[in-house]
């Protein structure tokens, strides 16, 4: 490599189609966009669990039509740990967890619980306790799906199910990452190198630790001697736009065109002695980046199928 690396650090390439190892294609489908994505849902794996899955607040939709009513009894009331409201200076509103039993219509009996923000009073406007005589609401063909009249099913309200909206939003930022990532990979692997120059720069909305991302439109002249528009998003660099040339990086895969800015690219792109793309830094970064993927897409996955299987 000459010392201006970063300007030729593809000049070297070897023909295609090359070998672009596992690490380096792990690496350049996160990108900050991949990071963030995969924390959201992580760490929106973990909340959804702890305030919704666990809360019962997806299953409450399957109480959607309760067509059954019978009288019930209250066998236990305890605090739970939840309390909804409040803020600084005051506390909020106790989540109360309500134990009652039933009969239904075919003679069964049945136990179940609910929950109410603060007490649930009965028709004097007394506190209901243990013992007392309630109003319960079930399913007919499944009456183990019932509510005490005037609580819900749910230690949570809909409310909660905003937590969800975290792991769906970095799915979205996830897979964006991944297939932008795939666009470089396949341009890496068959990608051809070209002078381009640079037509015009704008501004994106997105912006990384308050640095805005811009986009950069190119042109270049393919291997017919045809001349192809192209842009590359990147956050602002001092190899780019330096010279009236730079290079490109560009292939045609069955009528899509590729192509990209060579200073664009994820600074983990490097070529050995060979022409051969290598892991700067080693493999290991690699390695930890592939398990961060697969975590993120089996919290995800897990996520999904608890969602489906308390909707069922």
């Amino acid at each position: 490599m000459e010392n201006n690396e970063i300007k030729n650090r593809l000049k070297n390439l070897i023909p295609a189609p090359r070998k672009v190892p596992l690490s380096l294609k792990s690496q350049v489908m996160m990108g900050i966009t991949g990071y963030i994505g995969a924390a959201f849902i992580i760490l929106g794996f973990i909340f959804s669990a702890i305030f919704v899955l666990s809360s019962r607040t997806i299953s409450a939709f399957k109480l959607s039509n309760l067509d059954k009513k019978a009288t019930g009894i209250i066998t236990e009331v305890g605090y739970t740990s939840v309390s909804i409201g409040g803020g600084r200076g005051r506390r909020g509103r106790p989540v109360i967890r309500y134990h009652f039993k039933f009969t239904s219509g075919s003679g069964n009996e049945y136990h179940q619980y609910s929950y109410s923000t603060g007490h649930l009073r009965g028709e004097d406007k007394k506190l209901l306790r243990r013992g007392d005589n309630v109003l319960v609401e079930y399913k007919s063909n499944n009456p183990k799906l019932s509510r005490i009249v005037g609580a819900r099913y749910s230690v949570f309200g809909p409310f909660i199910l905003f937590v969800l909206l975290f792991p769906f939003i970095g799915m979205v930022l996830f897979l964006s990452s991944i297939l932008i990532g795939y666009k470089k990979i396949v341009l890496l692997k068959n990608g051809k190198i070209a002078d381009g120059i640079i037509i015009s720069t704008k501004m994106t909305n997105v912006r990384i630790n308050k640095v805005p991302v811009y986009q950069y439109f190119f042109q270049y002249k393919d291997e017919t001697g045809a001349e192809i528009v192209g842009s590359s998003k990147s956050l602002p660099k001092a190899t780019l736009g330096d010279e009236k040339h730079e290079p490109v990086i560009y292939c045609d895969i069955r009528g899509k065109k590729y192509a990209e800015l060579v200073d664009a690219l994820p600074k983990h792109v490097d070529l050995n002695a060979s022409g051969e793309f290598y892991v700067r830094g080693g493999s290991v970064s690699g390695i930890v980046i592939s398990v961060l993927q697969v975590i993120t897409l089996l919290c995800f996955t897990g996520l999904l199928v608890s969602i489906v299987a308390q909707l069922i």
